[in-house]
């Protein structure tokens, strides 16, 4: 997906955030505006935005020396979520349906400021939040979360990649994990996380400090980026890219890179922007799993 005038205001948002974040005073803060704002005239709007983000993020590292300015909000995202397993992952054994019970805590993770909040009742906030994902989709048609068409991939596959979004949200995505590794014993699940720190994206140490690697294996994306563009990732990832019987890709960086893969992939994601509304055709807030080329 190409970037859009109205990706701007959201790089300059987000550039002030990591400023903040970085330990910049109001001076160093206005520099590095500045500095974001200079790269504009020459921006090509063919370029992804988790592309540009990577180009600001790499600019605030080197103007402020901070290497992970998300670090303490990503450990807390973890262990609020992880306070939370027991019971998310009795609710899911409960369900009638665990595939979509799964899901709806997986989206409910992405939904969940863990950061802004330190006394955040996380199981209260999970019940409220996985009612609203209910409601939400039972009014949703089937042409922006396609369940019965994933189901059936999942049937047919012997291997899954599974593209990971932000720290915290990576528990429920590893108890999402765990569910289709219940249902389909045959696929062999192989997670990717990114290479390097960028805003609150999942790494390897995420990963490790969650427990993923004991669910699954998990791989670097070799990308830097909060997304995955092709042109940088490893080639261990490629490979599995490309050779896995499916491929899902979680949250809108992911999108935002990958919607027009060269090759089918799944793609699940709320729709937080307007910009990703227009271009999904998904409105505000609706959770979507659409595979990124039309399928029989």
């Amino acid at each position: 997906m190409r970037s859009y005038l109205d990706c701007f205001g959201c790089f300059m948002d987000q550039g002030l955030d990591v400023a903040r974040r970085s330990g910049a005073d109001e001076a160093q803060q206005r520099l590095i505006l500045n500095e974001i704002a200079g790269m504009f005239p020459s921006f090509d709007l063919e370029t992804r935005p988790p592309v540009m983000s990577l180009k600001i993020n790499r600019t605030i590292r080197d103007m402020t020396g901070v290497f992970d300015p998300y670090a303490d909000e990503k450990k807390r995202c973890n262990e609020l979520a992880l306070k939370a397993v027991g019971l998310v992952r009795s609710n899911i054994a409960a369900a009638s349906d665990s595939l979509t019970r799964a899901m709806e805590y997986a989206i409910a993770g992405n939904s969940i400021d863990f950061g802004a909040n330190h006394h955040l009742d996380i199981d209260e906030t999970l019940a409220d939040l996985i009612s609203g994902e209910e409601s939400k989709l039972a009014s949703q048609s089937g042409s922006t979360f396609m369940l019965e068409a994933f189901r059936k991939e999942l049937s047919k596959a012997r291997s899954l990649l599974f593209i990971s979004d932000n720290a915290g949200e990576i528990v429920f995505d590893m108890l999402l994990i765990e569910a289709i590794a219940a249902l389909y014993p045959d696929i062999s699940i192989t997670v990717a996380v990114r290479d390097e720190p960028i805003i609150n994206d999942a790494t390897l140490e995420d990963a490790k400090t969650i427990g993923l690697n004991n669910v699954c294996e998990v791989i670097s994306s070799g990308s830097p980026a909060p997304g995955t563009p092709l042109d940088l990732c490893s080639d261990e990832f490629l490979e599995r890219f490309f050779s896995s019987d499916m491929v899902v890709a979680k949250g809108q960086g992911n999108y935002e890179t990958l919607n027009d893969a060269p090759r089918m992939i799944y793609l699940l994601f709320r729709v937080k922007c307007r910009v990703i509304s227009h271009h999904c055709g998904g409105a505000m807030g609706d959770i979507m799993l659409i595979p990124s080329q039309s399928i029989d």
